[in-house]
Formats: C-alpha cells, structure tokens, sequence
C-alpha cells in the first residue's frame, strides 16, 4: 500500500528497519524507502512541500516562500515539469517579493511521485536560498586614485633600524580582498585597517628589534571577479583598480617596514581570489597565472634598485603552490594560501602529505603559516611544527557570520620566531 508520507511520519518511525516502519505506519515498505531517501537527498529533512495539502491538482505541484528572521528566504517550485531559475524568480513575485534585491543559491532535484490516476511521473523541483543584496551606496562609483591618496598622506615617522637581537619577525599580509563590501564596510574601510596594521608592525619592529621580516603574502590580496555569483553587485572596485591598490598598499609597507631591519623578505604565493579567471569560477590556466605573483614582480621591479636589505621570493613553476623560506635564525617557515586543504582543521593533514616529498618546498618546514580562512589558529602537527593560519584585514563575511554566528579579528597576524620556535602570536 503506498501513501504520502510527512516529516511528522518519518520521526515518529526514526530508528526502526524499513519494514517495521511501514507497519507502524500503514503503507508499503517501498514508501518508507523511497521517503527516507527524498529526506536524506533534503539534508534530513524532507522538502518544504512534501505531505502539505497546499498541493494542486496536477500531480502535486506546489510553490513556497518562507521568509527567516535575518530577512532571507527560502524559496521553493514543484511541478512535473522542469524547473528553473526563473520558476524560483516568478514564485517570488507572486508572493510580493522582488528578486532583483536578493542574490541566490540553488538546488534542482527530481523523484518519481504517484499521480492521482495512478500513473508514476517525474517531479522536479527548485530550492533557492535567498540572501538580500547588500545596499552599498555608490559602490560602483568608489574612486581608487582617492583610495591610494590617502595611502600616500599616511602619516609616519621612518626611523633607521637599531642594533638587532637574535630573533626574526614574520607578518602575515592575509586575504584583504581590495574590492570587497560586506559586513565591516569597504575597500575604503579595508584600506584603513591595512594601514593601521603597518603601524603597528612598524612599532613593534622597533621594540623588538628582530634581524628579519619575512612580509607574508598569504594570498587573496583583491576580491576578483567570478569567484561568487555576488561579485558584480558588491564589489566596490573594478578589476585593474583591485590590482593597483594591492600593488600600492603593499608598496607602501615596504617603504614603512624595511628601513627597519636588516633584512626584509616579501614572500608571495598564489590564491583562490587571486588566480586569473576567464568565467564563473573558471581558472584561466596555471596556479601561476595569478594577480598576487604579478603584484610581487612589480614590487620588486620597482624596490630591487632602491633599497639594498630586500629581498623577494615567490613560486617558480607553473604548478607549485607554497614555497619556504629560511630566516637568519634558522626558521624554516613554509607559505600556503591554504584553499588547497579544502577546510582550516584539514591542514595538518594536507601538509604532513606534501612533506613526504623531500622535493617539495615544504619538506623542512618549521612552521606552515597559511591565510584563507580569515582567523588565527595555532596547531602542533607533530613535536615542534607548526600550523599557523591568520586572520585577515578583510570586511568580514556576512554569510559567514550569519551562518555561524561567528567572527574574527580584523587585522595582520605577527610573530616573533628563531631556532624552529615562535612566541608572541597576535592580530594586530
């Protein structure tokens, strides 16, 4: 015997075998089956309009919007035809919202469902989340000469370096994403808290007094295009402007931060946000086609003749995504965008693979030191190595934050190291 089955059917029977189920709940063991399984595809849970009264005549078609209380929604076509992109847009309208104001994410699935005749038919649907736009005024229209002028009047004292001590300094340069708009403002905002941050290393540079600065490039310098579906409406900056303000800001804490040791290393390596795309998403060829390396090259063509303690590393195949860098008191430190691990708690494991390979840069490395996922964290893979991720001077993630209902410092990770060790770990 076969019947509808709802959500409340399918808890009231959780836990029991597929026959035992279908006694409990009077109908066929295939329903149960077929049910369970529509329900696990759903995350779980079975979709908005399954078991609801709400349905028509024709074989159960059915529409839903559900607004939540952080003013998304959760939109919902079902029909035996197929169904689109514009069914979620026209479902919408319907129920007085306007889908020019939401930005989407969507997900298609179909089943076989039992017609009221008895004929078995195919069903489709469409599920979309929808996330409203940010209203950013005068977006588009956000000038990058004016952004790299305040970086040009930044006030600032240079103050020639002082006798070192027996330790290095290493500064992450994480995931600024020049172009962003989101939770904690723009590039506008973004660029005061990369200036800040400068400052702030410039100080501690003269209190502690380290031989070296390794200035770590992690990665995702400007926001791109074509990353997310959102790009176009949000960004803030075009695409050349993202590059020149990298270049610019970058520039800039060279010139603050170098005349204060030593040596001074700019490291750099490719990203997510960084590689050069040709499409939604779509990478134009090589890791190494990427607007972080190009910056780097510019950067040293422009400071190889200008200032003698700079030095500037980056990879140097087509391929290679990290590269190590020993510092003066013998610190092997390891650079990783960290995209490549697919998620922050997998890295460890990522890494102790790729140092299996006595070739790869990161064979000997003392510390990995990562960007990508906009948060500090520390993790001893094994006695005396290192994980280290930083947090990012971004505007922060809405989704993110949403979602979780988590969030991190906004800023640059410093730390002091030497002999494979380092202390002092913070956000500044």
């Amino acid at each position: 015997m076969s019947r509808t089955l709802t959500q409340a059917d399918l808890d009231r029977v959780a836990g029991l075998p597929s026959r035992e189920a279908a006694k409990v709940l009077g109908c066929g063991k295939t329903s149960v089956i077929k049910y369970r399984d529509l329900a696990r595809q759903n995350g779980g849970k079975l979709p908005l309009s399954v078991g609801k009264n709400t349905r028509s005549s024709s074989a159960g078609a059915s529409s839903e919007v559900r607004q939540n209380a952080d003013g998304s929604l959760e939109v919902e076509s079902v029909a035996s035809l197929p169904q689109s992109r514009e069914d979620v847009e026209e479902v919408m309208r319907k129920r007085g919202f306007d889908p020019e104001s939401y930005t989407f994410t969507y997900r298609f699935s179909d089943w076989e469902a039992q017609a009221a005749g008895g004929e078995v038919i195919t069903m489709h649907a469409v599920r979309a989340g929808a996330v409203p736009k940010r209203e950013v005024a005068n977006s588009a229209a956000l000038d990058v000469t004016e952004l790299m002028e305040r970086v040009d009047k930044w006030e600032f004292t240079h103050v020639a370096s002082q006798e070192s001590l027996s330790h290095d300094m290493v500064l992450g340069f994480a995931d600024p994403q020049l172009g962003k708009v989101d939770l904690n403002g723009g590039t506008d905002s973004t660029v005061e808290r990369v200036m800040n941050s400068f400052e702030r290393a410039a100080e501690i540079l003269r209190e502690e007094k380290p031989t070296e600065l390794l200035f770590a490039d992690l990665g995702d310098g400007l926001e791109n295009f074509y990353n997310t579906s959102s790009q176009r409406e949000t960004n803030d900056l075009d695409l050349t402007s993202q590059v020149r303000l990298l270049r610019r800001l970058q520039a800039e804490g060279i010139r603050m931060l170098a005349p204060l040791v030593p040596r001074f290393i700019h490291g750099s390596i490719p990203s997510n946000h960084g590689v050069v795309r040709i499409g939604f998403q779509a990478e134009a060829s090589t890791q190494s086609n990427d607007w972080g390396l190009e910056v780097s090259h510019q950067l040293e063509d422009v400071f190889k003749d200008r200032l003698d303690n700079a030095e500037f590393y980056r990879t140097t195949t087509p391929f290679a995504s990290a590269i190590s860098i020993v510092l003066e008191h013998d610190t092997n430190v390891g650079l990783v965008h960290g995209h490549q691990a697919g998620q922050q708690g997998k890295l460890a494991d990522w890494w102790m693979k790729q140092a299996f390979d006595s070739e790869n840069p990161l064979h000997d490395s003392d510390i990995l030191f990562a960007g990508h996922f906009h948060n500090l964290m520390q993790e001893e893979v094994i006695a005396g190595r290192w994980v280290i991720t930083a947090n990012s001077a971004d505007p922060g993630s809405a989704w993110f934050t949403t979602r979780t209902g988590r969030s991190a410092t906004a800023g640059m990770t410093t730390f002091m190291t030497a002999g494979g060790k380092f202390w002092d770990l913070q956000t500044i």
